[in-house]
């Protein structure tokens, strides 16, 4: 496939509010539209008027399996009947979804920080991240007369990098005041999502095991599932990620999803494997299950479900986000 350059032209809000009319969105207010523009920019917006454009099929597309689909070109112009205030409307929907989402994976990242400190300090003691005994990371090997770094030494270069950068009141304490390494059940707080997934990682897969039995993930013979536990958590961080970018989440094509393998063991996680389309709906579903078992007094789910209680938001349906026919009747959303 041939790369072409980019020649579209700048163009001003004026002329950018002229060609959305042009192009069939309907408004009464041409100030509102360019305060909008403004405010959100062009370019974010566009991904809320994208679902109200019109298609057509242009012919078939060859499947590896042997089978066809439809080759579908979206065009500039939008459905008739598409209005401003529908933007607006999915456009805020999304946004408090976002606020959603990030409100349930704090919950369950703050539940996580203390059962990784607390674990692995109960193994070790509180230097046990210094010693790989206590881990599972491969020591400093040597590839083709090089030296190479260990995960063991990208794990104890993160955490220093994490304590020298943090302006914590209690880090500067600690560091003015003892001569010895930060116990792990404090540098937990420091770390970010993604790094104390990398401890998690380098943690012996049974302290895995354990953590993910203490937050109520086990397999069929009740032992704890740190495999699936993992795999979630990776998920999570690039929810977490889009949720603090202000990305659109609503329809997102989760490119980070979890594996069927690590949904298919949890009764009320079941109805989520197979789902045709990589959307939000499996890891809403995670959510609710991990904040129910973190704090079985958690009311997350039934947050969300009175959130969604509005849809369809701007004539958009709730199955452009994942969700299968009766899912509110799903153990997992109805939890108590």
């Amino acid at each position: 496939m041939s790369l072409i350059p980019y020649n579209k032209p700048f163009l001003p809000v004026s002329d950018q509010v002229d060609l959305l009319s042009r192009r069939g969105m309907a408004f009464d207010d041409d100030v509102e539209v360019a305060a909008w523009l403004q405010r959100a920019g062009y370019y974010r917006l566009s991904g809320y008027w994208y679902p109200f454009r019109q298609s057509e099929v242009v012919g078939t597309v060859q499947l590896p399996n042997g089978q066809t689909r439809d080759d579908v070109r979206v065009r500039d112009d939008f459905v008739a009947g598409t209005t401003w205030d529908q933007v607006v409307e999915l456009y805020e929907f999304d946004r408090q979804l976002r606020q959603l989402v990030f409100d349930a994976i704090e919950r369950v990242e703050v539940g996580l920080r203390f059962h990784v400190g607390h674990t692995l300090g109960a193994r070790g003691g509180a230097e046990a991240y210094f010693d790989p005994t206590y881990l599972d990371t491969p020591t400093i090997t040597v590839k083709r007369g090089r030296r190479r770094r260990s995960q063991h030494d990208q794990l104890l270069e993160k955490i220093q990098l994490a304590i020298d950068l943090s302006d914590a009141q209690f880090v500067s304490h600690y560091t003015s005041t003892y001569s010895s390494p930060m116990p792990v059940w404090m540098l937990t707080e420091l770390l970010s999502f993604g790094d104390l997934l990398f401890l998690f990682r380098s943690l012996a897969t049974r302290d895995r095991d354990a953590i993910a039995l203490e937050v109520g993930l086990s397999d069929a013979s009740g032992a704890g599932a740190g495999g699936a536990l993992q795999a979630w958590w990776k998920n999570l961080r690039y929810i977490r990620n889009t949720c603090a970018h202000h990305a659109r989440l609503w329809n997102l094509n989760v490119t980070h999803r979890i594996a069927d393998q690590h949904l298919r063991p949890f009764d009320a996680l079941r109805h989520t494997v197979g789902s045709a389309r990589p959307r939000l709906y499996p890891t809403l579903a995670v959510l609710s299950y991990l904040t129910h078992r973190i704090n079985p007094s958690d009311d997350w789910c039934w947050k969300l479900r009175e959130f969604l209680e509005d849809c369809p938001r701007a004539g958009r349906s709730l199955a452009e986000m994942g969700f299968p026919p009766g899912w509110e009747e799903e153990p997992v959303w109805n939890l108590v």
